[in-house]
């Protein structure tokens, strides 16, 4: 009974050495759009620049005031290499309004976090398209997924969010 009790905890205590602590701890995306107030307009009255633009907003939650480096973000089969990641403190951030329900979406991170945003603006016309594509792009690469690759503390990571929240159009820039 004792080498048994002693193999048990020999084998707990390995496998507790041998799990590596996540530094970049959860990871969230929103999308949302954005319609401009005037559009200015060439002689011939035709737009100069879009009328509106999709943006989706990246959340990283990790471990520390460290903030990741971003090497690439993929987005409906895009790569935007580099992005710039700006902190949002240790505290409760809003980071817009629900579309379905018109609640505030809050971000809390938890206890010795910091959270971390980027913004990526992709073409408008693929995003009111996506409903039509199918679930995987030809790279096999899924449609409504984002897939953030980076560094923290000197260790790769890879992270995928599988769900994609829209929020409220922002509208009259």
């Amino acid at each position: 009974m004792k080498n048994f009790s002693l193999i048990i905890i020999l084998c707990i205590l390995f496998l507790s050495a041998c799990s590596q602590p996540r530094n970049v701890q959860k990871a969230y995306a929103f999308l949302q759009h954005k319609t401009f107030g005037t559009i200015a307009v060439d002689a011939n009255g035709n737009p100069l620049s879009p009328g509106s633009q999709t943006t989706i907003f990246i959340y990283i939650e990790s471990k520390g005031t460290v903030p990741p480096k971003i090497n690439e973000v993929v987005y409906n089969g895009k790569t935007y290499k580099n992005p710039i990641l700006y902190s949002t403190g240790k505290n409760q951030r809003e980071v817009g309004s629900n579309i379905s329900n018109g609640k505030p979406v809050l971000l809390t991170p938890a206890r010795g976090n910091s959270l971390w945003n980027t913004e990526i603006a992709v073409n408008r016309d693929n995003v009111e398209n996506e409903r039509t594509l199918p679930k995987e792009s030809s790279a096999g690469i899924p449609i409504n997924t984002v897939t953030i690759k980076g560094i923290k503390d000197g260790k790769k990571f890879s992270l995928t969010i599988n769900n994609i929240n829209e929020l409220k159009p922002f509208e009259g820039l």
